[in-house]
């Protein structure tokens, strides 16, 4: 009979590099470890990536503030966008 494996509670939500590349796309591991490090769940990425993209501020008229992990999380990703490309000349 196979043994099966009980996680602790919350543990199955974790965050994943694969949840982290299948929702915001292609994001460098350092960014994805500082994303995974926030302790942060699936649903609390998703919410950070959608502020994150725009959809925030629908978000946030309907009451709903980023906050705890979330709220990291949203920093990780915008300060990702706000890094000038360093190809880029500067102008």
């Amino acid at each position: 009979m196979a043994e099966s494996r009980m996680m602790p509670e919350g543990e199955g939500d974790r965050i994943t590099i694969e949840d982290i590349r299948a929702i915001a796309g292609d994001i460098d591991d350092i960014d994805a470890a500082a994303i995974i490090a926030t302790g942060g769940t699936r649903a609390e990425l998703e919410e950070a990536y959608f502020y994150a993209r725009g959809d925030g501020d629908l978000m946030d008229r309907e009451g709903r503030p980023l906050v705890g992990a979330a709220a990291d999380i949203y920093e990780i990703l915008v300060e990702k966008e706000e890094e000038p490309d360093p190809t880029r000349p500067a102008p």
